[in-house]
């Protein structure tokens, strides 16, 4: 018996960018293994020799008046060379390569709609068997921000606030707004770009343009494309800070009544989500000095991603919790897989000569402490779970 929160809601289809109507869906999925069978014995014997490639068939349709045009672009992409992006209905973002797709048309009975059967096959880039880091940020990072422009579309809705809370809505969508600018002035000054100027012009004229902050597409809009921007022009542990701060300038609770609750959730989530998934990725192209340095990081990311995905399950929201939960997976084991691999190396400074007992027990005191970021973070109303804030220099 499904929960309470359940919602029988669907990931849309599509592959590489072409998105159709998915009616039934398979994977096969297994282990590849040797089987051993011994003469006048009743003992046998099994081998393991690895995950077996993965499957996917597909069986969907166009259903409206450029069906036609549309079959003809799923034949194109379907024969391009190499694989891309298959966004399963169930079993969300998959690089995969299309074996055989199956077109049928029946002119006299179904005029309008168009059917395929499309079997894909995982692929994983040779030699190695793994995606390349970047890609895989890449391809994850697409569907988490389509979810949220839905979220956002649905419920940021400033229009519909009584009076006395459209000033905190605006307030919040004003401070959105003047995080990115913020950041993306400091990522790219001292840059003589005239683009770079017309940007940070447009993003000193929306922070002040009720009517445009009132427009959900174009407040997302700006939000993406800024958060894109400040990703292309930050380096390094730069570009970290900088997410970091644009994390915790959207975390603090905002005093707001019923009718615009909605909408402010819906801002700051996005600028925490965003910012932590591009935080996740300029923390996996900086390399870590040791060990600690590398679990901080890790410590900062998970802090915002675990709360998000919590709000997301108690609002009962099916496609982001799970585009959150499956963008998080990657990101856990991409810095899990980095902090293990590089040296366990902490510098310890004391004031004078110590004995080595004390020494010792400094180390096993800083060894076994506890998650002291999480307990110096404030939570507060209006979120179910309080968004907290990332200890600064940490």
């Amino acid at each position: 018996m499904a929960d309470a929160c359940y919602v029988p809601k669907y990931l849309p289809a599509s592959f590489k960018g072409v998105p159709f109507e998915a009616m039934e869906v398979n994977s096969q999925h297994g282990r590849r293994g040797a089987e051993g069978e011994f003469v006048f014995s009743e003992n046998t014997a099994y081998a393991d020799l690895g995950r077996r490639i993965r499957t996917y068939s597909v069986q969907g349709r166009f259903a409206s008046s450029d069906h036609i045009a549309l079959a003809a672009a799923l034949i194109a992409v379907c024969e391009l060379p190499g694989p891309g992006l298959l966004l399963h209905p169930t079993r969300g973002p998959i690089t995969a390569a299309c074996q055989q797709l199956r077109v049928r048309d029946n002119p006299l009975e179904e005029a309008g709609v168009t059917y395929f059967d499309m079997d894909m096959v995982e692929a994983n880039l040779w030699p190695n068997g793994l995606q390349t880091l970047g890609n895989l940020l890449g391809l994850a990072i697409a569907p988490l921000v389509a979810a949220l422009d839905t979220k956002f579309e649905q419920e940021y809705t400033p229009d519909d606030v009584a009076f006395y809370d459209s000033n905190a809505v605006i307030g919040t969508a004003q401070t959105a707004v003047n995080s990115i600018r913020d950041a993306y002035q400091e990522a790219t000054q001292g840059q003589q770009n005239v683009k770079i100027w017309r940007s940070l012009a447009a993003f000193d004229a929306l922070s002040t343009d009720r009517q445009q902050l009132s427009n959900e597409k174009t407040l997302f809009g700006a939000i993406r494309d800024g958060m894109a921007l400040v990703d292309k022009y930050g380096v390094g542990d730069q570009k970290i800070r900088l997410f970091r701060r644009i994390i915790n300038q959207n975390s603090d609770p905002i005093v707001v009544g019923s009718s615009g609750r909605s909408s402010v959730n819906a801002v700051q989530t996005t600028m925490r989500t965003l910012g932590a998934a591009y935080m996740a990725r300029a923390a996996l192209e900086v390399s870590p000095t040791d060990m600690d340095q590398a679990f901080r990081q890790y410590d900062n990311i998970v802090l915002v991603f675990e709360e998000e995905i919590t709000i997301a399950l108690n609002m009962c929201d099916t496609r982001l919790h799970y585009q959150l939960s499956q963008y998080f997976e990657q990101v856990k084991t991409q810095l899990l897989h980095r902090a293990y691999n590089v040296p366990a190396v902490v510098e310890y400074t004391f004031p004078s000569t110590v004995n080595s007992l004390v020494a010792a027990y400094q180390i096993w005191s800083d060894g076994t402490r506890f998650r002291e970021i999480e307990q110096r973070n404030p939570s507060g109303w209006p979120w179910e779970v309080g968004p907290k804030i990332i200890a600064p220099g940490v």
